[in-house]
C-alpha cells in the first residue's frame, strides 16, 4: 500500500475503510466496497490497480471500472489521479480530458499506456468490448462496479 502511495503521489492518510479494501484486495481476495458519495472508492480502485500490477507481477496492469451508465463528468476526468481512458458508446476513448479516436488510442490502451479503463456494461457487451477484453485479458487485474 505504501509503494502505491508513493507511485500515486498520494499524501494524506488513507481511511480505515480504504486501507481494508487495498489490505484484502492485496491478498487476492474478492472485496466489495460500500460506502457513499465522495468515500474514497476511485481511490481504492486507482491504489489497487497499483497494488495488484506488483503482486501479480504485471508490468503494465489494467483495471477495468464499469459503470450502470455511461456519464462521465469532467469533475471524475479532473479529479484523477492515474491516466484513464473513458470508453464511450460511440467507441471512442477519452483520455484524460482530450477525446482521440478510438482506432487511434485503443493500441495505447491495450498495451497498457492507460491503466485505468472506465465504460458501461453495455459497451463491454457489444462485439468491439468482447475483443477489446480479450486484448486486455492478459494486463487485467481488477474488474470492478461502480453504482454510479
Amino acid at each position: 500500500i505504501r509503494d502505491a502511495k508513493r507511485e500515486l503521489k498520494i499524501l494524506f492518510q488513507l481511511t480505515e475503510v480504504q486501507s481494508k479494501a487495498l489490505y484484502s484486495l492485496a491478498q487476492l481476495k474478492d472485496t466489495i466496497v460500500n460506502v457513499g458519495t465522495g468515500e474514497g472508492k476511485s481511490l481504492i480502485y486507482f491504489m489497487a490497480i497499483v497494488i495488484l500490477g506488483k503482486v501479480l507481477n504485471i508490468k503494465k496492469p489494467i483495471g477495468l471500472c464499469l459503470q450502470p451508465t455511461n456519464d462521465l463528468s469532467e469533475d471524475k476526468l479532473q479529479n484523477q489521479v492515474m491516466k484513464t481512458a473513458f470508453l464511450t458508446r460511440s467507441g471512442d476513448f477519452r483520455l484524460s480530458t482530450e477525446k482521440t479516436e478510438f482506432s487511434e488510442s485503443r493500441s495505447a490502451v491495450e498495451s497498457g499506456e492507460f491503466p485505468a479503463v472506465v465504460c458501461s456494461g453495455e459497451i463491454i457487451a457489444c462485439s468491439d468490448g468482447q475483443q477489446f477484453l480479450r486484448n486486455i485479458q492478459s494486463n487485467l487485474v481488477l474488474g470492478c462496479l461502480d453504482d454510479g
